[in-house]
């Protein structure tokens, strides 16, 4: 009986050295089309960078709106990243599209999105208007503005934005109401 209380006594200070099997995380599926990457989320106090160094994943995009990163992961990183105890999630890449309607859009998004005037009735200081936006919103469309100017060359104009004529005034937008505007 002495001996089997050793043993059992010995066993139980081996068993440790060869470990627990590591739970694997269940990555997050989206119900719908994926990007085919995945976003994988790090526990506080791990910083993307030092876990992407010290794992050596590359060719990853760095996100700064969380704690984590997104990529192309092939199967074995992404196995090995379900076990690593310093990854709080990983989530499939989700597609989105911006087709669609708003149905609590502002009076001026609704007129925009149609050719017909907004049905009679309709007040226009009201605040619930459907918007409606396709893939081809904003193709092959002229819109003129008349404000202090433009600053053609910004990003979100995407080099589509150009001068038309400006009266009296330099073609630059002074106060950055114009960019605003357009």
């Amino acid at each position: 009986m002495l001996l089997l209380a050793a043993g059992v006594a010995a066993l139980s200070l081996v068993l440790p050295a060869f470990g627990t099997p590591t739970k694997l995380l269940d990555i997050v599926k989206y119900d719908g089309e994926t990007t085919g990457r995945h976003v994988v989320v790090l526990n506080n106090g791990i910083t993307p960078t030092s876990f992407l160094e010290a794992t050596n994943i590359t060719a990853i995009h760095k996100l700064g709106i969380i704690n984590g990163f997104a990529g192309e992961l092939g199967d074995t990183v992404l196995e090995t990243l379900r076990a690593h105890p310093d990854v709080e999630s990983i989530h499939e890449d989700p597609v989105y599209y911006t087709d669609g309607s708003q149905n609590d859009s502002p009076w001026g998004l609704c007129r925009l999105s149609q050719q017909a005037a907004i049905a009679s009735g309709n007040d226009p200081s009201g605040l619930y208007y459907n918007f409606y936006y396709d893939a081809y919103g904003g193709e092959e469309v002229d819109i003129y503005v008349i404000d202090t100017g433009v600053y053609v060359d910004h990003l979100d104009f995407r080099g589509r934005a150009r001068w038309g004529t400006s009266f009296g005034w330099p073609q630059v937008d002074p106060t950055g109401h114009g960019t605003h505007v357009a």
